[in-house]
């Protein structure tokens, strides 16, 4: 009998300190997504003359309650700036789908937020 009272002791505990470190990695989650988005928010908007160098799709498949599963598409694009510096940013798939590798012309971007890219017949400097 004894044995039980610590195998319920032990799940317990195990069920409680798994309970609290998915809500702590959640929290963690929720606050920096908070905090990238007051940073994006203050950023300044810049605008730079870029090259497209590599395109990707990333998706996530999503479970629901009610057995249905969901996939959602995440589409990044990675711009080489003038300086060779890279940076990779998530895009809609609109904008996604109408820029190429090698595509050169002017990216805007706010901090980490896409805000356009317009393309243009120069060529790279």
């Amino acid at each position: 009998m004894e044995l039980f009272g610590i195998s319920l002791i032990m799940f317990l505990l195990m069920s409680l300190f798994s309970f609290l470190a998915f809500g702590a990695v959640f929290v963690f989650i929720i606050v920096y997504a908070v905090k990238q988005k007051s940073k994006n928010d203050s950023a300044p908007r810049v605008t730079l003359e870029a090259r497209v160098v590599d395109k990707r799709t990333v998706s996530h498949r999503h479970h629901h309650n009610d057995h249905m599963s969901h996939r959602h598409y995440y589409h990044y694009v990675t711009f080489e700036l003038q300086d060779g510096q890279r940076t990779e940013l998530r895009v809609s798939l609109g904008e996604f789908e109408s820029l190429a590798v090698a595509d050169e012309g002017a990216l805007t971007l706010q901090g980490t937020r896409f805000i356009s890219f317009v393309k243009n017949s120069e060529e790279w400097h």
